[in-house]
């Protein structure tokens, strides 16, 4: 698997099976909250707990898995919440990919990182001086 983050996007790029999958992250996805929402109040549920795999799925479905390319079919939300339902082990590995925060970091935050813990470290030598 290849992840390439497009942090300007909003997602990143998993390549699985030769296909490019645009993922979004669920830290902080509105979409997909307001979605979820939406089929609560549809399907009456108060409580989130009952909610099934199904209705969790079709919110995934053009909240977080936002795109593909490639593959037989082209990407519609439809599509996308038939085979997330379809293939369980795919669900899992789009939610998971999902949740690592470190699949959206922007393509610089490492050398910013890097530079703010030198700023620490050269802070905290004055310090002891």
């Amino acid at each position: 698997m290849r992840v390439t983050p497009r942090s300007n996007n909003n997602y990143a790029e998993m390549e699985l099976y030769g296909i490019l999958f645009h993922v979004r992250p669920f830290n902080g996805n509105v979409q997909f909250k307001e979605k979820l929402t939406r089929i609560r109040k549809r399907e009456r549920i108060k409580d989130i707990s009952a909610m099934t795999d199904e209705m969790v799925t079709e919110a995934m479905a053009g909240t977080v898995l936002v795109g593909w390319e490639g593959g037989d079919e082209p990407y519609s939300e439809e599509e996308a919440a038939n085979t997330l339902l379809e293939d369980g082990n795919f669900r899992e590995i789009v939610s998971k990919f999902s949740q690592d925060v470190t699949n959206f970091l922007a393509d610089d935050y490492e050398d910013e990182v890097k530079k703010r813990l030198k700023l620490r470290s050269g802070n905290s030598n004055m310090e002891k001086t």
